[in-house]
């Protein structure tokens, strides 16, 4: 996809300014998820271990399929 300049102040440029912040989000939000699937894989291998890691981690992947949706939605509104 090529990438275009919009001028700050209009709406394009403000979708675009979100689709950015939104990508990064979602970057950094995977990221996170790679450190709490190590932190799930060795709570695994001890006993009697509650790992809270697991519930973090479906929340943190709810909330960056909802990010994908809304970045669908801007990229396809926008060009």
């Amino acid at each position: 996809m090529e990438h275009q300049q919009h001028p700050l102040g209009t709406g394009s440029g403000i979708a675009s300014r979100e689709a950015e912040q939104i990508k990064k989000l979602i970057t950094k939000l995977t990221s996170t998820v790679e450190m709490l699937d190590a932190d799930i894989a060795a709570d695994e291998k001890r006993p009697n271990v509650h790992c809270l890691s697991r519930e973090n981690r479906r929340n943190i992947m709810v909330t960056i399929g909802t990010l994908r949706d809304r970045l669908f939605s801007i990229e396809h509104t926008v060009s």
